[in-house]
């Protein structure tokens, strides 16, 4: 038979006292013995585990199968936790069927319980357990979170059978919290709008939720170790819809409370938001409001148009479809932005590495200018020369200092390939006549060439070489490419009818306190060596120190070590670089690795050395006409002293 709970039903307490379990004396099972239970519920309009409304003003209580009731046996103290947890068997209805396993407790004849065993949060000892009211609830359209519904049930003896059996018939159940039901009116523009969040504020000291110590015996709260003073509910799905046309039933918001009674004249906020609109109203209680203990509190809340507020539109997040195309858009701002941008094979050209030695973002330069990908967590396979690519979605975009900086969340949305070598640079031959030959060391490589007075660097979309006459003051320009390596640096050669001469040329480079200082403010640095070449000087790590001294710069120290440090020029298009020299000096302790480079082929390489100055020399030549020089795997300091490059040009 259905039963219900009317709106102003009195359910007393006197119900719960007297209507108990049936009883039998036989001898408990000892103790660590498993006891199957079976539990059967009463049908009583005091329990549920939702309440179904019935749309004429009365609701009927139900359980769900799958409903946990939670066992307890023998004495309750601070470490005590469920002896066991039964579940309901039964399809959903007004009585329940639980079955379990449940540990036996010697001398017990005995146990309580309640539902649901989820809210237990610990024992508290005198017979009190700590039960979670949930001060952010899931309701439905319809009813309640059975989750924050407490039933404590009357203490129940139980027999158990020689195959440790246990049936427990007729168990009643007290609800401990009080149910509460708001009626939503609202204006016209939130008409079809469903609730996503809505929240009830009482003033402070009021305690609506938090972690309870309830006296099991007695189903009553003894004092609240958690209070909170609001309650919300939120909805995913099934949720209330402002106008709608059943009044009292989609249209409404459930929440289960501390019973209590808040006084006249003070202050409630009920606030919420739906897809469109936020909205919130300050109600000043005429009467005193009471939230009765185990049964239905109804508030009739109308909204007007003052109460709510329209959404303002998301902003749109734009998207790039290059680095390129972000950094083109102009200097990001100290104050993060959120960008959509695609990374399309990006070369990492170095780390950035915190003090701890933690990598936490990879550098990468487009065109002219790095930008930085900042997170932490850098993947350990990445190096220096792989490739990333992918497209980061809702990244902030900003101005770090003076680094350009991309910072996603994590590195899930870019993929990384391992460093490719670079195709040997084409070595250009012009014959009597201007006949042009092009040899390249890259086995299987392809030359793509440009030609003109001053023609462009060329690229795989140019002509492929095969054969070439120039006239007399054109220049011709060459890659090589090849499948499975990077293209090579350009090559280019002028011819001049009747030759012209090259000159020998040496550029040097100085650094300290009359020449070019390295600091903290200029990094990077730039400045000229004295055949006015270009230099580029870089340095990476993470509060580095840097000191001028009269003959070097001084870039690390022992407390604020660099991590590398780049010295890069390019000189004249038909220079042909002869020797490079490089001095460099220590401090104790420090240790580096020293590359010099022409193009991308290593040309010399050395140690710092702790105790003295060293000067690393070319011992090799390669065409091109950029020039490299990296100190890495620095530990403490460096000094650099001077960079000294010898070369052939016309110019």
């Amino acid at each position: 038979m259905k039963n219900t709970i009317k709106t102003a039903a009195v359910i007393a307490l006197s119900l719960f006292a007297a209507a108990c379990a049936k009883v039998t004396t036989d001898e408990p099972s000892n103790e660590g013995q498993e006891l199957h239970f079976i539990v059967n519920t009463a049908e009583n309009a005091v329990v549920k585990s939702f309440l179904e409304n019935n749309n004429d003003g009365t609701y009927t209580p139900k359980w769900s199968k799958g409903d946990e009731l939670a066992i307890f046996m023998g004495t309750i103290s601070d470490k005590t936790k469920p002896s066991g947890v039964l579940s309901n068997t039964n399809e959903t209805g007004p009585v329940a069927k639980f079955v379990g396993t449940v540990a036996a407790v010697e001398g017990t004849t005995s146990f309580k319980s309640f539902a649901p065993a989820s809210a237990f949060a610990k024992g508290y000892g005198r017979g009190n357990v700590g039960i979670t009211l949930s001060e952010n609830q899931k309701p439905s359209s319809l009813t309640i979170d059975q989750s924050c519904d407490i039933l404590v049930a009357k203490e129940a003896s139980y027999t158990a059978d020689a195959a440790n059996n246990v049936v427990v018939n007729d168990l009643f159940f007290k609800r401990v919290f009080s149910v509460v039901k708001i009626a939503l009116t609202g204006p016209a523009a939130l008409s079809g709008e469903k609730v996503q969040k809505f929240s009830l504020t009482a003033p402070e000291g009021t305690v609506l939720a938090g972690r309870a110590a309830i006296d099991l015996s007695t189903a009553a709260i003894n004092k609240w170790n958690i209070s909170k003073n609001a309650v919300t509910a939120t909805y995913t799905t099934d949720a209330p819809v402002f106008g709608s046309d059943t009044p009292g039933s989609s249209n409404v918001v459930w929440l289960v409370v501390n019973p209590g009674t808040i006084a006249s004249d003070a202050k409630l906020t009920f606030s919420g938001e739906t897809a469109a609109y936020t909205f919130s109203k300050e109600v000043t209680l005429s009467n005193d409001l009471i939230f009765p203990e185990s049964q239905l509190a109804v508030i009739n809340l109308t909204l007007a148009d003052e109460h709510c507020t329209k959404k303002t539109t998301p902003s749109v997040v734009p998207v790039y479809a290059s680095v390129a195309e972000l950094i083109a858009a102009g200097k990001p701002t100290k104050d993060a932005t959120k960008v959509t941008v695609t990374l399309t094979d990006e070369e990492i050209i170095r780390f950035h590495t915190l003090k701890d030695g933690t990598v936490a973002g990879a550098i990468i330069k487009v065109g002219t200018q790095e930008v930085e990908i900042f997170c932490k967590g850098t993947p350990s396979n990445w190096k220096i020369g792989g490739t990333i690519s992918g497209t980061l979605t809702n990244c902030d975009w900003m101005l770090f200092y003076s680094t350009w900086e991309l910072c996603p969340a994590d590195y899930s949305e870019l993929t990384y390939k391992a460093p490719m070598s670079t195709c040997a640079t084409p070595v250009i031959t012009i014959a009597e006549g201007g006949v042009v030959s092009i040899a390249c060391e890259t086995p299987g490589a392809t030359i793509h060439y440009t030609v003109g007075d001053t023609p462009a660097d060329p690229t795989e979309a140019d002509a492929v070489f095969s054969a070439v006459t120039l006239t007399d003051g054109q220049t011709i320009k060459a890659i090589a490419v090849a499948e499975g390596f990077k293209p090579s640096a350009v090559a280019l050669k002028k011819y001049v009818v009747g030759g012209s001469a090259l000159v020998d040329k040496t550029a040097t480079i100085k650094f300290g306190a009359n020449n070019v200082e390295i600091t903290k403010e200029k990094n990077p640095v730039t400045a000229n060596d004295d055949q006015k070449n270009s230099w580029t000087i870089t340095t990476t790590g993470t509060d580095v120190y840097f000191a001028t001294q009269n003959d070097c710069a001084q870039v690390g120290s022992s407390n604020n070590p660099a991590t590398s440090i780049t010295f890069t020029s390019t000189l004249p298009e038909d220079a042909e670089v002869t020797s490079i020299s490089a001095k460099f000096g220590g401090y104790k302790g420090t240790a580096g690795d020293i590359t010099l480079k022409v193009g991308e082929t290593s040309v010399g390489t050395g140690k710092l050395n702790a105790k003295n100055d060293v000067t690393v020399t070319s011992t090799s030549t390669a065409v091109g006409n950029k020039v490299t020089i990296t100190v890495t795997g620095i530990a403490k300091g460096v000094k650099c002293y001077n960079i000294q490059v010898k070369y052939k040009t016309a110019n």
